[in-house]
């Protein structure tokens, strides 16, 4: 019979009905259920035909189920004494033990899915900037290689423009060879100009002079030029003096210039040599990046020669990343002697730059050649250097293309 309104009790509880927890109306609600309780006993009394009495201790036998009534408001625990004594004083609602596991739960479960979230943003960022960073390897892989691409093209074309310039050099020299053995065997006897005739140290630092080409020449020495400059805008090492005598804090063996170098073109007198009567020159450059010395050697081919060859000794400073300072110490002559101990080799020292430079030209103007202007003395700026080909201009303009040996 007291079921029904024990349920409506938890019903107004468990939605939250209750207005506050103030004692005032707390002390309505508990007369309110009183009153169901009464109402429920005189309706038993008249249904069963009981006397009200009877009803009445029907219902105190039931007083633990008011009890457990009142509990659900958070008046009176299911422990308490079952006398039915009202408590001075109204304590105020208290959520269940389950209730706040319940909405610990909740809590923990909405910052798991919060950090869940966190980590799945983080992870797709993560994959984004793995795809972007692939992507620019993927392009500088393909930066590179076009690079590369290019450089080999422009070597080739070099290559190319020298060896036409040798090709073209060589004929031309071949034709004043022939015209002169036709002029020998016809009794004319051409009388050579100051021009041609050349000595072995006309080096560039005695007279600083370009070679004497014809127009044909000349426009295929133009061409190399243009190829050379085209080439140098791909110069793979910034910085080529590293390591020359210690420049920069850096070990010697490692040095750019480091080796044997042959000449594959150039357009300065000094280092042009055609074939004449001691036969074919081969001319190559040795250097010594610890020591500080270029060698530039030329060897001749005519076993009846008495001069083999010749070496000449500079002094090489750097000037910066990229300039090279020179200074001519000695020339070596290599001779065929009987006394190969004694003559076989004749060091000449060769006096300070400057005036080698100052007579170089003197001699230079003599014989009506090209004298290039600088006043820096001799040296070189490097355009191009990588593992097997260098490219160098001289402070005077001048050219020169080698490729490595070893």
């Amino acid at each position: 019979m007291l079921q029904w309104p024990i349920a409506v009790v938890a019903h107004v509880k468990r939605r939250g009905l209750i207005p506050s927890r103030r004692p005032s109306d707390l002390r309505k609600l508990h007369g309110l259920v009183a009153a169901m309780v009464l109402l429920c006993v005189s309706l038993g009394a008249l249904r069963s035909e009981q006397p009200l009495s009877h009803a009445w201790a029907s219902c105190t036998q039931n007083v633990g189920a008011i009890i457990a009534g009142r509990a659900l408001l958070g008046r009176t625990p299911l422990s308490s004494s079952a006398s039915g004594r009202s408590e001075s004083k109204l304590r105020p609602l208290r959520a269940t033990p389950s209730d706040t596991n319940k909405q610990q739960q909740e809590q923990e479960a909405r910052e798991q899915l919060l950090e869940a979230k966190e980590a799945w943003e983080q992870l797709m960022e993560a994959n984004e900037a793995k795809e972007q960073l692939l992507e620019a390897e993927e392009a500088k892989e393909q930066l590179q290689e076009a690079n590369n691409n290019n450089n080999k093209r422009a070597k080739e074309q070099l290559l190319e423009a020298c060896e036409s310039f040798k090709q073209k050099q060589e004929a031309m020299w071949d034709a004043m060879d022939e015209e002169e053995k036709a002029d020998k065997l016809s009794g004319k006897k051409k009388k050579k100009t100051e021009k041609e005739q050349s000595s072995l140290l006309e080096a560039e630092s005695f007279a600083a002079q370009r070679v004497e080409l014809s127009d044909e020449l000349a426009l295929i020495r133009n061409e190399t030029i243009e190829a050379i400059q085209r080439l140098a805008e791909m110069n793979p090492t910034a910085r080529p003096n590293l390591g020359w005598r210690g420049y920069g804090g850096v070990d010697p063996s490692s040095n750019a210039l480091n080796g044997t170098w042959k000449l594959l073109f150039t357009d300065a007198a000094d280092a042009t040599f055609k074939k004449g009567r001691r036969g074919a020159a081969t001319t190559f450059q040795e250097i010594d990046a610890a020591k500080g010395w270029f060698v530039n050697a030329v060897d001749f081919s005519d076993p009846a020669s008495k001069l083999r060859g010749f070496r000449v000794f500079v002094e090489g400073e750097s000037a910066g990343d990229k300039e090279m300072l020179l200074s001519f110490r000695k020339v070596r002559l290599l001779r065929r002697s009987r006394f190969p101990r004694l003559f076989g080799e004749i060091n000449i020292p060769l006096p300070s730059p400057k005036f080698l430079r100052t007579i170089g030209r003197f001699f230079a103007r003599v014989k009506g050649g090209e004298v290039n202007p600088s006043d820096r003395g001799a040296g070189f700026e490097l355009l191009y250097v990588d593992k097997d080909l260098r490219v160098h201009r001289t402070f005077d303009g001048l050219y020169f293309v080698q490729r490595r040996l070893a």
